[in-house]
């Protein structure tokens, strides 16, 4: 049965960040308040300590009537099935598509772990409004296929919680999106960049 991951690793700006979530929130508080500026990991000891102080947010999750849009970075959406469903597909908005199907279920599957009730039916529709890149990444020894991309949906979520697979090692990290001005149409770079690879 999966678990999804409470604490969360990340990479911002030169320095390591955790998140916690819930239980991991609470968590993640016991252990700077019992830390001696040291951890344990993979039989080292290591130095321990924070830059700036802890944020402490507190989110509400929500079905919205308008649309909220996020940026996902390094979304690694493919298991082994989807990505052979992927590889036989022939054109951009099939694996558009596709994309967007996996990423609704993972939204669901998500707030759910995070307190919806698995009872309540709620209509995201999940859609992705910009490709930024797709790209080959190695996670525990295996060669994975991780996307950067925009999308939105109808449903308020906490910032920086992961999506995807590996999210615990800072893999599917998204984050409110705030808009700015296309100057460029990318849309044919994108497609010639996906059905490359």
């Amino acid at each position: 049965m999966f678990r999804y991951p409470l604490i969360q690793y990340q990479w911002h700006s030169q320095h390591a960040t955790i998140t916690g979530i819930n239980e991991g929130a609470r968590a993640l508080a016991l252990l700077l308040q019992n830390n001696n500026g040291q951890i344990q990991m993979h039989q080292k000891t290591l130095p321990f300590g924070l830059t700036g102080f802890p944020q402490i947010q507190m989110v509400s999750l929500q079905q919205t009537e308008q649309f909220h849009e996020y940026r996902l970075y390094k979304w690694l959406a493919l298991n082994q099935e989807n990505f052979k469903i992927w590889e036989g597909l022939e054109t951009f908005r099939e694996r558009l598509d596709l994309l967007e199907r996996i990423l609704e279920s993972q939204l669901i599957m998500v707030l759910q772990k995070l307190g919806k009730p698995v009872a309540e039916r709620w209509e995201l529709q999940t859609q992705i409004t910009d490709f930024g890149k797709s790209d080959w990444t190695e996670c525990h020894n295996t060669r994975l296929r991780a996307f950067d991309l925009t999308f939105r949906c109808k449903a308020t979520l906490p910032p920086n919680i992961g999506l995807g697979k590996a999210v615990a090692f800072g893999f599917g990290k998204q984050i409110p999106h705030l808009k700015r001005k296309n100057t460029t149409n990318k849309v044919q770079m994108i497609e010639e960049q996906v059905m490359s690879d």
